[in-house]
């Protein structure tokens, strides 16, 4: 396989004629390096324009926060990277905190917002910290499941920490130190949007899938590497399940174009049709009655649609011995890490344990008590995490802070 290429970074320019004259307005600089970061930044930055419209946002991030009026200097997103596999990007992250530290220099920030992204956003939050521009950390790493020793890094780097898990509030207290519990920001993306049934109606009418059809979800995430990876063990683990012609349809989410061909590599000659939908993967989770995920926040989305799901992962024989000496969690799916124990099955391996697999793939697939007592499960789970509010109320706990920072 031929050694991937340096990724460069997309410079854009959204500044309007006339943004500059807010006197007295705050001044924001947001990071967010991953897709969910953008969408959860752009959520934050919208409720914020609602209580402070005057307030300004400018930084590092995507496209969603662009639309919600943020003056974003680099588009990042396409740079997350897991592992060893960040050296690819090292030049173009390089180039980032150069150009970062210009800007904060030469006109420091009222704040600095990270958005979770922990290895390039500490880089940043200690060039902030050394200009003492205030910090504070929106959807905080997962520090408590692989490297709690970095708490005392968290604690000593900011300032606020706004948490969307209700354990980590008090992970997370310490004297003199600000957290507060703001819950998901994935709640309000999901209730806005239209029901369930109504979108998964839809997609099956876009593919020309029958009501009798039974759909397969696949879910291999936003980074190439894992796209690359898991495709073929997930075409693997489909091929042993003997699946059927006219019963069974496959819909891969593909959130990204350019993985389009990945996916037809790696399901050429397949015996049931297969579908790729790409953008917003909500549809084909409301759709299917399986899933196969990769670990993230797609497995907390497949919990709110109530779908039972595969957690696999898959990692170089390098990367797997480094995340089990750092792994201090018996989970890597937040639906189980939140539930207390295994709701879905998961596993992180560079093995190949595809029989294993295929059986607990049937057995969530039919109508089984395996299956019913995973809807059971998800349930519980559902009602306890989604709550409505949460980018509300992280605008309303940052707007405080910057508030109380101005009359200090």
């Amino acid at each position: 396989m031929a050694a991937e290429k340096t990724v460069q970074v997309e410079t854009v320019d959204t500044k309007t004629e006339g943004e500059d004259g807010r006197e007295g307005a705050a001044r924001i600089f947001i990071v967010a390096g991953e897709d969910s970061g953008d969408l959860h930044a752009s959520n934050l930055i919208r409720e914020m324009s609602v209580l402070r419209p005057e307030t300004r946002f400018e930084g590092f991030g995507g496209d969603r926060m662009i639309e919600a009026g943020c003056l974003v200097h680099v588009k990042i997103v396409h740079l997350a990277s897991m592992g060893f596999s960040f050296l690819q990007n090292v030049r173009s992250f390089l180039k980032l905190i150069r150009q970062f530290y210009r800007l904060i220099v030469k006109d420091p920030p009222d704040a600095l917002v990270l958005v979770d992204f922990p290895g390039f956003n500490f880089i940043l939050a200690r060039m902030a910290r050394y200009q003492r521009i205030p910090i504070v950390y929106y959807i905080c790493p997962q520090i408590w499941a692989w490297a709690p020793w970095r708490r005392r890094k968290i604690l000593k780097l900011t300032d606020l920490q706004m948490v969307i898990l209700p354990f980590e509030e008090e992970y997370y207290r310490s004297p003199g130190h600000r957290v507060v519990h703001v819950g998901h920001p994935l709640a309000d993306a999901l209730v806005d949007e239209a029901p369930p049934e109504e979108r998964a109606r839809a997609l099956r009418q876009h593919f020309k899938i029958r009501p009798s059809e039974k759909i397969i979800g696949l879910f291999p995430g936003s980074r190439v590497q894992e796209v690359r990876q898991l495709l073929p063990y997930y075409r693997g683990i489909l091929d042993k399940m003997k699946l059927r012609r006219d019963h069974h349809r496959i819909v891969i989410s593909s959130c990204q174009p350019e993985f389009r061909p990945m996916v037809e590599e790696s399901f050429e000659s397949f015996g049931v049709p297969i579908d790729v939908w790409e953008g917003d993967s909500h549809p084909v989770m409301a759709a299917c009655e399986l899933a196969m995920v990769a670990s993230g926040t797609a497995t907390l989305e497949l919990a709110y649609f109530r779908k039972p799901m595969l957690v696999l992962y898959r990692l170089s024989r390098a990367n797997y011995y480094l995340f089990r000496f750092l792994c201090t969690s018996p989970y890597i799916s937040l639906v189980n890490i939140l539930g207390g124990r295994e709701i879905v099955p998961e596993a992180i391996d560079f093995r190949d344990r595809t029989e294993e697999h295929v059986k607990k793939a049937l057995e969530l697939l039919d109508d089984t008590p395996a299956r019913r007592e995973c809807l059971e499960n998800l349930d519980s789970l559902r009602w306890k995490l989604f709550r409505p509010g949460a980018s509300r109320r992280a605008a309303e706990t940052l707007a405080a802070f910057i508030e109380e920072r101005t009359e200090a």
